[in-house]
């Protein structure tokens, strides 16, 4: 096994000490000379059609600038979602509402009290349509269309048919069916949206924003706009956490509007409320399940029909595709069939939460293998490795997960006589795939720098929203030239002097942009060893560049040190400045597949229906750990994720208005830390061929095997079989009574 220098080392993060001595700069510490501050007015009705906005007594309160409605914004469909093959059905302060919360005007003012006192005078006229809430009725004959020029409320349907299911169900010696229901789940990143959009004199739009796609939303503002790439720069700095809410152009086309209608900066800041309330969700799934299995358990065939509420509109098709993908392409089935249904309903809008459709599929997938281990009498663990996909490390994840959470105690735990606690214990597998494949345009560049007096720069495009991920694109460049983490500074998020990159998404950032900075760093490096090769009369194949040094391999005395190489190329060369600059970009060049295994220990009251997870080990094939201090901070805040997705967490709208109704963090109840089981993670290293140094992409993974483990595990303790999320103590409570 190769030795590395940097790679594979605990360091910690660049940006530490300046997040935790409060230095680091949000777009919610902008503020600039002039600036105006901005509200929008929405809509309290889930669906309606909006006859009249009468703005005008808005326009003359004192201190207002700017007012923005359907009367004086641009008709043309909003281009909310970067590069992705969907039609778009939406356009900014339309005719017609279709949640509660939907935007119908902006002010910008010069402060924020202003600004709401100006929304107040706003009249507004609708007329009141029946809004439809549940994806089954807004898919029947008659129901109110939400798009009125649809032919029905199907956004889009995925079907796709490898194999023979119904020979495959011939085959089977076993059939089983279940149907299973998700919820949908908020992001709540502590920062909430945030931009502030202003104007040059020359007519060049800056905007610095909250998000994890700064080149995407360029492109966003720039096709919306109607401006050149050229004039319009987005600048990400700080980001208070996205997982996948801060992919899309949510609020930033708006501050623009405002700020090119006033002439002056406008910050736009959405509140805890609006966050909650009018952000996108992740999709609550409606799933039902149909497997065929021979007695040795091998899987024949498997069916699955989707139905995915999207909300209003319509955002992100590659959610639906990921959920099929779970299905088709992760454990050996020859026969199969996947229907999915993309729904239109009067809810907030669904779209990108970190794991992309995972969370849901493998929540029925994982907890229909435990149902057919119990009836072949086999052991999950065994069923699922008989099963899996080869050349992974997935058959390592269960070994060595099963060992650490005394995977043989499972038996001895049901017997167990504790009173009305029961303790058990219950496995769920995942899978990730790092990057689009081609579902979108996917590709990364960069530049590293090395400069007169051998100081190292890298730019990259990538986008760090708090994943570590600076750092360790950073330990690649260091690596490659034989340097050390902090010889490395790191610039990114600015889309003036960054190369494109097509955001962080998809568990793609390290995967795309290591293998980037990696080339980019040789190339430099490839430019620093062919000036050498002159000073040191020894030819280039002969040279390495170690240890901040550059020497011959075969005689290490005879070399030179890094920065005096520079230093001494800079007065041969140019004397100042960049002296060798590498660069690089590439398209996806693959999946990067990662698998794991997440195992739950859980304690039920069944007096109450209360389950304390104790403790949840991971284990994950991450390919190569490039800081694993990182990756073990990914998985753990993974696991904080989902055991409140799969315990607590959950939106709750009012039945006729369609409003969340617990849009706050005393209400919408998440994990704290003093909540956090014990959490154990490992790492398995099956390197990946197309990734830097073997890694793959690993952050998503995790949130996908939470909710099964946790559910067979309760299944293990009590004997019921949850099908719902959340395993809320009052579903809980209800199964052990329906069980008797």
């Amino acid at each position: 096994m190769e030795e590395y220098s940097v790679i594979g080392k605990r360091l910690p993060l660049k940006d530490a000490a300046d997040k935790v001595t409060g230095r680091a700069t949000f777009a919610r510490d902008f503020k600039l000379p002039g600036m105006l501050y901005a509200k929008l007015l929405r809509s309290p009705y889930p669906h309606a059609k909006v006859l009249n906005v009468d703005t005008s007594e808005a326009e003359k309160l004192p201190g207002v600038k700017a007012v923005l409605c359907k009367n004086n914004s641009p008709r043309t469909k909003v281009p909310i979602v970067f590069n992705e093959d969907i039609p778009r059905d939406r356009v900014l302060f339309g005719e017609k509402v279709r949640y509660a919360g939907e935007e119908l005007a902006a002010v910008a003012a010069v402060s924020e009290k202003v600004a709401e006192e100006a929304l107040n005078l706003i009249k507004v006229e609708y007329e009141e349509l029946p809004p439809v809430f549940d994806a089954e009725k807004a898919m029947e004959p008659g129901a109110p269309l939400i798009h009125d020029d649809k032919e029905s409320n199907v956004a889009s349907p995925l079907i796709i048919k490898p194999g023979d299911v119904e020979k495959g169900f011939k085959e089977a010696d076993h059939i089983f069916e279940d149907s299973f229901r998700t919820q949908a789940q908020r992001q709540a990143p502590l920062e909430t949206h945030c931009c502030v959009a202003s104007y040059d004199l020359g007519g060049k739009l800056t905007v610095w924003a909250s998000t994890q796609t700064p080149h995407a939303l360029q492109e966003l503002l720039s096709e919306y706009l109607e401006l050149p790439l050229s004039k319009v720069r987005v600048v990400k700095p700080y980001v208070g956490g996205g997982f996948g809410g801060k992919l899309d152009m949510i609020i930033e086309h708006i501050a623009s509007l405002l700020s090119r209608i006033a002439g002056r900066p406008v910050k736009l800041t959405l509140n805890r409320e609006e966050e909650f309330s009018t952000t996108v969700t992740r999709h609550a799934d409606i799933l039902d399940v149909k497997m065929g299995v021979k007695n040795d358990g091998t899987l024949t065939a498997m069916k699955v029909r989707l139905l995915s509420p999207e909300g209003g509109y319509f955002y992100h098709k590659s959610v639906l595709a990921v959920t099929a993908r779970t299905f088709l392409g992760y454990y050996k089935c020859p026969n199969m069939t996947f229907e999915g249904y993309a729904v239109y309903t009067n809810h907030t809008i669904a779209g990108p939460m970190r794991g992309f459709g995972h969370p849901q599929s493998l929540f029925a997938l994982e907890t229909m293998l435990d149902r057919i281990a119990e009836k072949l009498d086999m052991d999950p663990v065994e069923l699922r490795l008989k099963n899996f996909v080869k050349k992974c490390g997935l058959p390592e994840c269960l070994t060595e997960g099963a060992k650490k959470i005394g995977w043989e105690r499972r038996e001895e735990l049901k017997k167990a006589d504790k009173g009305t606690r029961r303790r058990g214990i219950g496995v769920g597998c995942f899978t990730n795939a790092a990057g689009t494949g081609g579902r979108i345009r996917d590709c990364a560049g960069a530049f590293v720098k090395i400069y007169a007096d051998g100081a190292v720069q890298l730019i990259t495009g990538a986008t760090d929203p708090g994943t570590g991920s600076n750092t360790t694109l950073a330990q690649i460049v260091a690596e490659e030239l034989g340097l050390q983490l902090d010889d490395i500074a790191v610039t990114a998020g600015d889309t003036d002097s960054a190369p494109f990159d097509s955001g962080a998404f998809s568990s793609r950032t390290l995967y795309m942009n290591g293998v980037t900075v990696k080339a980019a760093a040789a190339d430099a490096k490839e430019q620093l060893v062919e000036w050498a090769t002159q000073e040191l009369d020894v030819p280039a194949e002969l040279l390495e560049v170690k240890g901040g040094r550059v020497y011959n391999r075969l005689e290490p005395e005879k070399g030179m040190g890094f920065k005096e190489v520079a230093r001494k190329a800079a007065d041969d060369l140019t004397g100042k400045g960049a002296l060798f600059l590498g660069r690089a970009s590439l398209l996806n060049p693959g999946h990067g597949h990662s698998y794991g295994a997440e195992f739950a220990e859980v304690e039920v009251d069944t007096e109450t229906g209360q389950v304390d997870v104790l403790k949840i080990v991971v284990e994950q094939d991450v390919g190569k750990a490039i800081n694993p201090m990182v990756v073990e901070g990914q998985i753990e805040g993974a696991v904080q994720q989902m055991t409140g997705y799969a315990l607590s967490e959950d939106i709750i709208q009012d039945e006729k208005t369609g409003k969340m109704v617990n849009a706050d963090f005393a209400n919408y109840i998440m994990l704290t830390s003093a909540d956090m089981p014990t959490v154990e993670v490992g790492l398995v290293e099956y390197a990946d061929e197309t990734g830097p140094y073997g890694a793959k992409g690993m952050s998503e993974g995790a949130t996908g095997g939470v909710a099964p483990a946790v559910a067979n595990a309760i299944y293990n303790a009590v004997g019921v079989r949850l099908k719902e999320l959340p395993m809320t103590p009052e579903r809980v409570f209800r199964a052990l009574e329906a069980k008797g």
